[in-house]
């Protein structure tokens, strides 16, 4: 019996459990991604022990190093390069309270403008531009993450730190549907459906570890800077509209994108803060150094990955 045949497709259907669905889909991505930015890398003329360089301190390729490399109780020194990649909470703290203050805080920043003299309206929310840094630091300090993403903001307001002397300022988006609960008045951002995440314990889970909608990194972006994205794309040989990563290069400098988050996963009233946080790329060689353990690739991953040594061998 052929299983591809009309009518017998199911006999060759693959059932996954979510973390391994969550793992390909991010795997596929990280692809386009890296094939995105080795045709950067080529424009810019890197050689190829510079790109190698960038390759050996790509977040991804770090966690299946090091979950290869260590055993349970071992901690290595690892450097990670964020150049021309996204960070997002994608691990949600189910606390209310954790996400009310979070909302508040929010409030807060939207409010003073991100320090910026206005915002100006972008059809899904409001953009802050050439926020400085510092205050995009100062919030994501006291904005409340789940305790497992902890490590992940962390190594992210590092690089942030570490770019300080190439930027000064960066944009912040605060993404929001009008028709979804969106008060201006009250600073109360319109929520963004995302029933697809799944409880993870005392956390919200996102489906492929995404935050951001498609196209939201194209958001406050000017005529020109759009008509460069669409080049880029052009250049990459792409049949397809420009990519966040074209969008990305095209605003040439950080990203912060404030969202939340709503109905979650079973939750048809939870109402979770969220944020992304992307950086242009160019910056192969900046780094940071991140100490890690079976615990931190455990939170990075989801602990998706098991070590040799916890492999039952059925074959004995």
């Amino acid at each position: 019996m052929n299983a591809y045949r009309p009518g017998f497709e199911d006999v060759c259907r693959v059932h996954l459990s979510p973390d391994s669905i969550n793992w390909y889909g991010h795997i596929a991505e990280a692809s386009e991604e890296l094939r995105q930015q080795i045709k950067r890398m080529r424009r810019d003329r890197m050689s190829p022990k510079q790109f190698g360089l960038y390759v050996k301190a790509h977040p991804d390729r770090l966690l299946i190093t090091a979950a290869n490399k260590m055993r349970a109780g071992e901690r290595i020194v690892v450097n990670q390069n964020f150049s021309g990649r996204i960070v997002e909470s994608y691990l949600l703290p189910f606390d209310k309270r954790i996400n009310e203050e979070n909302e508040a805080l929010i409030a807060e920043y939207w409010q003073k403008k991100f320090g910026c003299a206005a915002l100006e309206e972008t059809g899904k929310g409001w953009l802050a531009t050439d926020a400085k840094i510092s205050e995009i630091e100062e919030f994501l300090t006291k904005f409340r993450s789940h305790a497992d993403f902890a490590d992940r903001k962390a190594a992210a307001l590092n690089y942030l730190r570490a770019l300080s002397d190439k930027y000064d300022a960066g944009d912040v988006l605060l993404i929001s549907v009008s028709k979804k609960g969106e008060d201006a008045g009250n600073h109360l951002l319109g929520t963004q459906e995302r029933t697809s995440a799944r409880r993870d314990g005392d956390a919200w889970r996102t489906s492929k570890d995404r935050v951001a909608s498609r196209g939201d990194e194209k958001l406050g972006l000017s005529d020109s800077q759009k008509h460069e994205a669409a080049a880029l794309a052009r250049e990459d040989g792409d049949d397809k509209k420009p990519s966040d990563f074209h969008f990305r290069s095209a605003r040439k400098k950080p990203l912060l994108m404030v969202h939340v988050l709503g109905p979650v996963g079973g939750d048809p009233d939870a109402r979770v803060p969220s944020f992304g946080l992307s950086f242009p790329p160019g910056h192969y060689q900046t780094e940071v150094e991140v100490v890690a353990n079976q615990v931190w690739i455990e939170r990075m991953q989801g602990g998706s990955f098991d070590t040799p040594d916890e492999e039952e061998d059925y074959d004995e």
